[in-house]
């Protein structure tokens, strides 16, 4: 009896576990859009994302492809070391 109670705990996380991703809007296409510099002389590059929603999000990359952020800002809330991440955060509206 011990393992039907298991079978079906086991079964009810991975439901919940699929809803949640079904619930997150997820990137499919990540695009270099162009190269830009700041006033202060800083290089970056901006890229296009485009989301399971049909959206298109703007995502950057900073210090030689080391900082990912939300966005055309290095704002430290909304940066990361991946670019996946940075474009969930962005399909997600983290930003």
């Amino acid at each position: 009896m011990k393992w039907l109670f298991n079978v079906g705990v086991g079964m009810c996380l991975g439901l919940s576990g699929m809803m949640q991703s079904a619930w997150a809007n997820q990137p499919e296409n990540i695009s270099f859009k162009s190269r830009e510099m700041t006033e202060s002389g800083s290089k970056y590059q901006i890229y296009i994302v485009r989301c399971e929603d049909g959206s298109a999000r703007t995502i950057s990359s900073w210090t030689e492809h080391k900082t990912w952020c939300v966005g055309t800002d290095m704002n430290k809330d909304v940066c990361s070391n991946d670019q996946l991440k940075a474009a969930k955060q962005a399909c997600n509206g983290n930003n």
